[in-house]
């Protein structure tokens, strides 16, 4: 997939195979009883025989480059993982605010969603090096450029 994101003076730039891992912050996260049981369930799933993917070969050996198995366990572990104060791993920097164009008063709306934010961040308990201060806070103008009103974007844009 392709798309392209314009910056607030105007210069475009296109985007190719973006991918952003987006998720809502989980306060409590599976016991790890049932970590360990998912762990153990997702390694018993994965029948990637040897033979495919990439390999390596030394001499008349022939070994995979990488472990299937062992690939799943640490996607799955990473994102089960409880937050702790010695890893950085589940730890989210960055906060991203979408509002459409079409929406009534996007502006507004973007102010709306910062505070709540801000809000939510200071009841919460962070490990003691993350402070809500130290969190990005993006905001994302969606215009879709069939059903969007083209006239209204620059006034926007400047607001922003």
């Amino acid at each position: 997939t392709e798309g392209a994101i314009r910056d607030l003076q105007h210069q475009t730039y296109v985007v190719k195979n973006l991918l952003l891992h987006m998720s809502e912050p989980q306060p409590n996260p599976p016991p790890t009883a049932t970590t360990k049981k998912l762990l153990d369930d997702v390694v018993a799933r994965c029948h990637s025989p040897v033979e495919s993917g990439p390999s390596i070969s030394v001499g008349d050996m022939r070994f995979s480059a990488s472990t299937p198995w062992f690939e799943v366990y640490r996607k799955t572990f990473y994102e089960n993982m409880r937050v702790s104060d010695h890893e950085f791993i589940r730890h989210y920097v960055a906060c991203i605010f979408v509002v459409s164009t079409n929406h009534s008063n996007p502006i507004d709306e973007f102010s709306r969603m910062v505070q709540k934010q801000m809000v939510k961040m200071k009841e919460e308990k962070y490990p003691k090096y993350i402070s809500p201060n130290h969190v990005f806070l993006y905001r994302l103008l969606l215009h879709d450029n069939l059903d969007g009103n083209e006239s209204r974007l620059p006034t926007l844009q400047n607001e922003l």
